[in-house]
Parts: C-alpha cells; sequence; structure tokens
C-alpha cells in the first residue's frame, strides 16, 4: 500500500489535477511486453548495464570518490556494460562537515564529482547520472545537479529518457526525477528529510517519452527514492504523483522500478493495488559512497528476459546466470517460463574478472557433480552449456554457476519451474530473396514475373521471399513469420502470408513515393529487416534472428 502525505505546496495540488486527467489525456502506452522473454539456445540475444545509486561525493573519507572512481573505471573496462546509471544522491551535500547535516549544495564536491567522471574518459550516451534528495537541497532549480552533472550538462533536464537499440529488438530505460521540487533545506523533523514527489511536469515527461518508443520490447524505469513506505523512519519515499505514476507503469506494462536511497539492498516483486497487469520487479541497491556491499548491481536482458545480481565493489569474479530466467527472481517472477523436461537445455551466464577466469562449472540442486561451461567464442564475457532436465521432476530445482580465478570463487544461483510436457520442435525462417514484381507485355500478353534485387526506388513494394524450416531443414507449411524493417529512424514490423508446403512464405513492404512537390515519401538509405517471431501450431520459434539489407533510392 502507498499514502499520500499531506502538504501545502503548489507541487502537491498539480500533482492532484494531473492523476485526475492523465488518465483520460494520456496517449495510450502498450509498448514493452514483459512476457515476451522466451528460453532459447541462441546465444547472441543479450546486453548487460550496471546500476548504482548514492555516490554522496563530499561525505567524510574516501570511499566515495574511491568507489565512484573503482565504477566508472575498473569496473567499466571489466564488465564493459552497455550503460552505467547512477540513481541519484551524486554528492553529500555535506562538505564532510561535522554534522554530517546537508547544508550545501557546495561546487568543491561538485568538481570531485565531474573530475572523476571526466578522468575516466566515459562518454556521455554511456553514463546517465539523475538527481536524488542530495542534490535538491537548498536549490530548487536544480541549478547545480543541471551545471555540474553528466546528463544534466548534457541536455538541461532533470529526467533522462534513452534507448538501446539491437537487431533482435529496442528496449526504453527512463530516469525520473523523484527529488523534491519545492527547494527545501533538509528537515530533522517529519519527513525528516526530504518530501519527495513527481510534480505535474515531470509527470507530463514521463507520459511523453513513455508513448514515444510504442515498438520497445521492454520499458525500464530508474528513480532515486523507494515508492512506498518502507517502515524504517528515516526513509522518505515519494509522497506525491505516485497513482500517476503508477498509472503510467501499467500503461507502459514497465517491468522494472530500481531506486537507491535507503542505502539497503532488497529485490522483490510489487503488484499495485487494482493494476492493471501483474506489476514489476522492485529492485533497491544500496549505496556506493557509504554502504559496505551490495553496492552495484548488474542485469541484464537476454532473450528477453531480465536477470539481476547485486555485487561489492572490488569483488571478482562476478557471476550472473541469464538463461535459464529466475523464477524466484524478487521472491515472484510472473515473467519467467517453465523449462521443459528435456535431455539438452541451454544455461548461460556472465562472468566479469579483473583477472583470467580459469573455470565456469554449473551444477544442478547442489549436487556433489560440477559440469563444465564454455565461453561463447563471440561474447568472451559469456558462458554455456547444455544441461539434461529429462529425469527431473515438476516443480521447483536449482541451477547454480560457480566462476574460478586468481581472485577467488564466486557463484549465483537460480529457481528454475520444471515442466513435464514434451519439449516442443523448433521451427526457423530465413529471408531467401528480396526483389519486386514486375509486368511486361500488354493486355493479353501481360506477364508479371518476380525479379531479384536489393535496391528500389520510393514507392515500390519490397518482396521479401521468406523459408521456413525446422532443425532438419524440412520445410514447414502454414507458418507466418515476423519482419521488422528498421533504418533511417523508421520501425516497421510486417507479417508473412502462410507458408505453402515447399515452406515458402512472402513478405510485402510498401514503400512511399515522394509527392508532386517531390518531398516526403519513404527516406532513402539502407534499411534492414530481421526475422523476429515465426509462429505455428506444434512448434516454437528457434531465436534465430536471420536478416537482410535494402536500399532505397530517391525516385
Amino acid at each position: 500500500m502507498y499514502r499520500t502525505a499531506k502538504k501545502s505546496s503548489s507541487a502537491a495540488l498539480s500533482a492532484l489535477i494531473f492523476s485526475a486527467l492523465i488518465l483520460g489525456l494520456s496517449p495510450n502506452c502498450m509498448a514493452g511486453d514483459p512476457h515476451s522473454a522466451f528460453y532459447s539456445p541462441a546465444n547472441d540475444r543479450i546486453f548487460w548495464f550496471i546500476q548504482t545509486s548514492d555516490t554522496h561525493i563530499g561525505t567524510s573519507g574516501s570511499q566515495d570518490s574511491n568507489n565512484l572512481s573503482w565504477i566508472v573505471n575498473q569496473a567499466r573496462s571489466v564488465i564493459d556494460p552497455s550503460f552505467i546509471l547512477v540513481t541519484g544522491d551524486l554528492t553529500d551535500s555535506t562538505n564532510a562537515n561535522w554534522f554530517g547535516w546537508p547544508d550545501g549544495p557546495h561546487q568543491e564536491e561538485w568538481d570531485a564529482y565531474k573530475n572523476i567522471i571526466a578522468s575516466s574518459g566515459i562518454p556521455e550516451d554511456q553514463y546517465y547520472d539523475i538527481p536524488g534528495n542530495h542534490d535538491a537541497y537548498n536549490d530548487q532549480d536544480f541549478s547545480y545537479y543541471l551545471n555540474n552533472s553528466i546528463h544534466g550538462r548534457a541536455t538541461g533536464r532533470t529526467q533522462a529518457s534513452f534507448v538501446r537499440t539491437f537487431g533482435f529488438g529496442t528496449y526504453h530505460f527512463l530516469g525520473i526525477n523523484t527529488a523534491d521540487n519545492t527547494g527545501d533545506g533538509f528537515s530533522l523533523t517529519w519527513p525528516f528529510g526530504d518530501y519527495a514527489g513527481l510534480d505535474s511536469s515531470e509527470l507530463s515527461f514521463i507520459s511523453t517519452e513513455m508513448a514515444k518508443y510504442p515498438d520497445s520490447d521492454l520499458t525500464m524505469v530508474f528513480g532515486h527514492h523507494p515508492l512506498f513506505d518502507t517502515g524504517n523512519a528515516d526513509d522518505t519515499y515519494v509522497y506525491y504523483g505516485l497513482p500517476s505514476f503508477l498509472s503510467l507503469m501499467d500503461q507502459s506494462y514497465s517491468s522494472l522500478y530500481g531506486y537507491g536511497h535507503t542505502h539497503d539492498a532488497s529485490e522483490t516483486f510489487y503488484v499495485p493495488d487494482a493494476g492493471q497487469h501483474e506489476g514489476f520487479h522492485y529492485f533497491n541497491v544500496a549505496s556506493l559512497g557509504k554502504s559496505s556491499s551490495n553496492q552495484y548491481t548488474i542485469m541484464a536482458i537476454d532473450c528477453n528476459g531480465l536477470s539481476s545480481k547485486i555485487n561489492t565493489v572490488g569483488s571478482w569474479p562476478a557471476v550472473l546466470i541469464t538463461a535459464p530466467l529466475d523464477e524466484g527472481l524478487g521472491g515472484l517472477n510472473p515473467y519467467g517460463y517453465a523449462v521443459p523436461a528435456a535431455a539438452s537445455n541451454p544455461i548461460r551466464a556472465l562472468v566479469f574478472d579483473a583477472n583470467t577466469v580459469t573455470s565456469v562449472q554449473y551444477r544442478v540442486d547442489s549436487s556433489t557433480s560440477w559440469f563444465p561451461m564454455n565461453r561463447v567464442a563471440t561474447n568472451p564475457r559469456l558462458w554455456e552449456a547444455s544441461w539434461d532436465a529429462a529425469s527431473l521432476a515438476a516443480g521447483l530445482h536449482t541451477l547454480e554457476v560457480k566462476a574460478s580465478s586468481a581472485s577467488g570463487t564466486q557463484n549465483d544461483i537460480i529457481k528454475v519451474r520444471i515442466e513435464q510436457t514434451s519439449q516442443p520442435k523448433q521451427v526457423g525462417a530465413a529471408i531467401a530473396e528480396t526483389g519486386k514484381y514486375v509486368t511486361t507485355g500488354t493486355r493479353k500478353n501481360k506477364v508479371t514475373t518476380f525479379q531479384q534485387a536489393t535496391s528500389f526506388i520510393q514507392g515500390e513494394s519490397v518482396i521479401f521471399w521468406l523459408q521456413v524450416s525446422d532443425t532438419n531443414s524440412s520445410p514447414i507449411s502454414g507458418a507466418t513469420v515476423q519482419l521488422k524493417i528498421e533504418g533511417q529512424g523508421l520501425g516497421v514490423t510486417l507479417t508473412s502470408t502462410s507458408s505453402d508446403s515447399s515452406g515458402s512464405a512472402e513478405a510485402v513492404w510498401t514503400t512511399s513515393a515522394p509527392n508532386k512537390r517531390a518531398t516526403g515519401g519513404t527516406t532513402p538509405g539502407t534499411y534492414t529487416a530481421t526475422v523476429t517471431g515465426v509462429a505455428v501450431s506444434g512448434y516454437a520459434w528457434d531465436g534465430a534472428a536471420n536478416s537482410a539489407t535494402i536500399t532505397i533510392v530517391g525516385k
């Protein structure tokens, strides 16, 4: 349950008004699909990133600066994340004063923060930092954040919205500003710190950004504060704007809310009252600058499934099982999947180490028998193997992966649900040819033939001939193939005709011609068509995202 605090402020009133309007006015943000995760031997549909929080640069001692430097230097080099996201309290706002009370902002702290990031050389599109309450005290306009943070200086905004696009999907990330908007100083009375929340302009930004990416596979949100009362009077949480924000989480089918602030770590699953779907993962990471453990999280997306592991600075190796999915992630994972009782199931794990990894092994149900895993040739941080679940009873079982190096030995343990059903046969689709239909002759002598081509003029229809087959290369009839066309800022999804007895199917992309003034039309340039799914009774898509490249030229 959440509760709403009463406070005389225009921000609170604006949020209440926005709560009443947003359901009727906001666009339908049905973008992400947390249920799109699938179990597959495909090992090339994966990426990962780091979340950390509460760096508190300017607190007493040196842990704050040392740990942030470690994250943007050694951890970034070893882990090679797609990006690093820091969820607030970038500075301490105390400048190490005797009482430890925030009395800032202090430019000295911000200078130290900027220097650590700048000396690492990390690009702006790989590092996102959003404000926390310590970054907002006595600064209603967030001017210190906007003038000194990496994301604030780059965009002039206190909230972040960005995507990561791969051949296998598009993923939307939001960093929201939950810090107080009143500019009040640190409070020694209730609510003991800050009056956190989201005002109408912040909610409007979130709504707009969630609507921008209707084709995203997953939507994940991060903020500084918890959304609900933690039971600890020292922990403030989102007091105003929460009903509207939860509604937006529902509309966009957001699968995750990650946060900091409490200097503690936890992973759970939250289902809002009267929610429109199952809910979202609700993950808290401890403080990078003030905690002794659980200071950063590695998260991975593998075949659209989310995996997470909280880690401690300087501790190697870091191990994260990415497939199959953890049935117990957050205590409940409705976005997981059952694992078939089959003799050859895939298992994958990311292993990161500053030293050379000498051994990666797995075992089932705490057995005394360990089995080797092999490094993926195209992804040296990913290890894989096949494990035998044919004799396992239906229900929950554990999978454990351990990695060893000169750094030591670390592990990851997950729960999987075995389902006693036969493993579905797999089917795949390849783009056999691209081309167009050309008609020659006149009247009764008209003849239409298929002409192979990879270059097309604006306004022409592009034909994709697809070949559908099973793992034995036998043709499959009655299957439809989903294609995604991407390029020049465009994303189009096509569905093919049903495959015939030879396994052949056809998909058509009709491009647009310019108008009479020679403007508009499909933008000339290179486009990539990628297989994103195959549907046919009795089969499961093998996950192979086969693709082809075509070119559109001006008319």
